[in-house]
């Protein structure tokens, strides 16, 4: 077995072969591509090396130890200049929608997958859609769940085996339900893997999906009981053939607790969850999804004040150790403001506030680029946001990277995620306010 450090040299070496634009076989290979195409052979011949991991397995978008992007983010190949953000294409899924949005990306053996929220003839809708360029269309063959009043596809996760996991907000009967679905088929068809209340009557809500493996399988969400709301952990051990409750935690003794699996980072769970009853927002970590360690909580101004308290809507793990939470606040309006915490619990610090008083202002997601700066993405305006705002950080430091109120004019910006492809391209999507919308997809290109 060759060892890990003439691994590593061997890296070393190529990179500096690559800087200095040595041609081979007569052919310059000074680009992110002749890169990636190196770094992908040392990959293939050296499959232990940490970082090299399989690249036909699922992998998020903004996960700092996400495959390609991780060793490229840890050996310090590939740099970017962002090109200012363009529409690039505009995608109607059917002329009779009232609803379209992509909410989740996940890229998996060559191909784009996205988490579709639909409304189809009034009824709410959840399904996985593909893409083959990198979402500017999407395919037609896919089934839509419907579920009662109300079926939102909250998170989703895809196996080695092309096996889809699908966690929704469902209500069957007219109680909130904490669902799971899986599709064997590309989500041409899909079947109940869990169905789940904490307790009778009271709602429960399945928001994200973790998948260690192929059989360990972990789902995070609220449950209510008759006094309480919590935050529940379960899991699966096979598969999805069986599931069970391993963790429950008394969040809040009120309405509303917002939750969010911040990452499943080298091994390690983080989630947070914002009490509406304390102000507190509740920082834990597990190494083995049963056990749980509540390692910091925060009591913030940012999240209590008057009855708008929505934070957090988006975490991410960076790869430098921080939690970021982007939060909604306020009473009147919504302003959102992005919290910073080291990954032991040290070293709290607002990262960024945003306000534009008295309108909303409301920012949804937060992830990393190849160059590990990061990206939130909002909207402001009176009444539905209608303004798109982009806002980067490098080394804390925010700055507004792109505004545009005339695109999408009046636009209700909810669940706004971005994505990088395999280029390093971001893009990001949107529906607009026609009574039958249009999808619209905006990049910013990794020159």
């Amino acid at each position: 077995m060759i060892h890990l450090d003439f691994i590593i040299v061997l890296i070393r070496v190529a990179i500096q072969f690559l800087n200095n634009n040595v041609r081979f076989n007569m052919v310059s290979i000074k680009s992110k591509f002749g890169y990636i195409s190196l770094v992908l052979f040392l990959c293939t011949a050296f499959s232990s090396f940490a970082g090299c991991h399989n690249l036909s397995s699922s992998c998020r978008q903004g996960d700092p130890t996400c495959d390609l992007t991780s060793l490229l983010l840890y050996t310090s190949v590939l740099k970017c200049d962002y090109k200012p953000w363009v529409e690039v294409s505009q995608y109607q899924r059917d002329p009779t929608d009232t609803k379209v949005e992509v909410i989740d990306h996940i890229y998996y053996s060559g191909a784009l997958y996205g988490l579709m929220w639909r409304e189809i003839g009034g009824n709410s809708t959840a399904g996985v859609v593909t893409s083959n360029d990198n979402g500017l269309t999407y395919n037609q063959n896919t089934a839509y769940l419907h579920t009662g009043l109300t079926t939102k596809p909250t998170d989703f996760a895809i196996l080695s085996n092309g096996t889809i996991f699908m966690t929704v907000d469902a209500n069957p009967g007219g109680v909130k339900t904490w669902l799971t679905v899986k599709s064997t088929d590309g989500g041409a068809s899909w079947t109940t893997s869990d169905q789940f209340v904490l307790s009778g009557g009271q709602p429960s809500r399945a928001d994200r999906i973790v998948a260690v493996n192929d059989s360990l399988i972990f789902t995070f969400g609220i449950g209510n009981d008759s006094t309480n709301e919590n935050v529940v952990v379960r899991r699966t051990t096979d598969g999805g053939g069986s599931w069970s409750t391993v963790f429950t935690f008394i969040d809040s003794p009120v309405a509303n607790t917002y939750f969010k699996t911040i990452d499943y980072s080298n091994g390690v769970f983080y989630m947070t969850s914002l009490s509406q009853g304390t102000n507190n927002i509740f920082y834990h970590r597990s190494t083995d999804g049963v056990n749980w360690n509540n390692f910091f909580t925060l009591n913030t101004p940012c999240c209590a004040v008057g009855a708008n308290k929505h934070g957090p809507r988006d975490a991410l793990v960076t790869s430098s150790g921080e939690i970021l939470t982007i939060n909604w606040t306020g009473s009147s309006l919504l302003d959102w403001s992005i919290e910073s915490v080291r990954i032991d619990g040290s070293n709290y610090f607002q990262s960024d506030f945003v306000s534009n008083n008295p309108n909303i202002t409301a920012g949804t997601t937060l992830m990393q680029d190849a160059d590990s700066r990061i990206h939130t993405l909002g909207a402001t305006g009176p009444g539905n946001p209608d303004t798109i705002i982009i806002r980067t950080s490098s080394a804390n430091a925010w700055s507004t990277t792109y505004s545009s109120a005339s695109v999408l004019p009046n636009t209700n910006l909810i669940n706004l995620p971005m994505y990088m492809d395999q280029a390093f391209n971001l893009y990001f999507s949107v529906q607009d306010n026609n009574a039958n919308p249009n999808l619209h997809v905006f990049r910013s290109s990794c020159n």
